[in-house]
C-alpha cells in the first residue's frame, strides 16, 4: 500500500499527484519502499525511495522553471536525487545541472516521466520472471522484452 504523508496539496495539482503515485507504485513493484511527500530534514520530497542501494529523493518538475537550489538541499539527506520532467523538458533541466560541481552532478539523474516508468516496468517484469535484464537506461520494445524473457514473455 502506498502512503501519502503530504498535507493535502495534491488536489490542486492532479498531474503532479498522478506522476508521484505512478512512480511510487512502480518502485514498489520492483521491491523498494516508496513514500509519497516524505519529509527529509526540513524539506519534503515528492517520492522517497528506500532500497538496498540507499535513499533516493524524486522530484517531479512540471514547470519549465526549476529551482535547483531547493532540490540540492535534499542531497544533504539522501544518496541520490532524481528530477522527473515532462516530455521535451529534460534538456533544459540538464543544462541547469551541468553548471553544478562534478561531485554534485554525479548524484543527480534526470528523466522524463515516460523514460522512468518504462525502465521501472522493465525492471519489475525482469524481477518477476527471475531474469536479470541489464538495461542500463536502455528501453526495450515489448517484442524485445518478450524475447529476452523467453516464452513470449508470458
Amino acid at each position: 500500500m502506498l502512503r501519502v504523508s503530504g498535507r493535502g496539496l495534491f488536489p490542486l495539482f492532479p498531474e503532479h499527484q498522478l506522476y508521484s503515485v505512478l512512480i511510487a507504485y512502480s518502485y514498489r513493484k520492483t521491491g523498494n519502499k516508496a513514500l509519497i511527500e516524505a519529509k527529509i530534514g526540513n524539506k519534503r520530497t515528492d517520492v522517497l525511495i528506500i532500497s538496498e542501494n540507499g535513499k533516493t529523493a524524486i522530484e517531479v518538475e512540471l514547470d519549465k522553471t526549476i529551482y535547483i537550489q531547493d532540490k540540492l538541499e535534499l542531497l544533504n539527506h539522501v544518496d541520490k536525487l532524481m528530477i522527473i520532467t515532462r516530455e521535451g523538458e529534460a534538456e533544459e533541466t540538464k543544462t541547469i545541472v551541468e553548471t553544478l560541481p562534478q561531485e554534485v552532478k554525479e548524484k543527480i539523474a534526470i528523466y522524463t516521466i515516460t523514460e522512468l516508468l518504462r525502465n521501472l516496468n522493465v525492471n519489475a517484469i525482469a524481477k518477476k520472471s527471475g531474469k536479470n535484464l541489464d538495461k542500463r537506461n536502455k528501453s526495450f520494445s515489448t517484442s524485445e522484452l518478450r524475447n529476452k524473457l523467453g516464452n513470449g514473455g508470458k
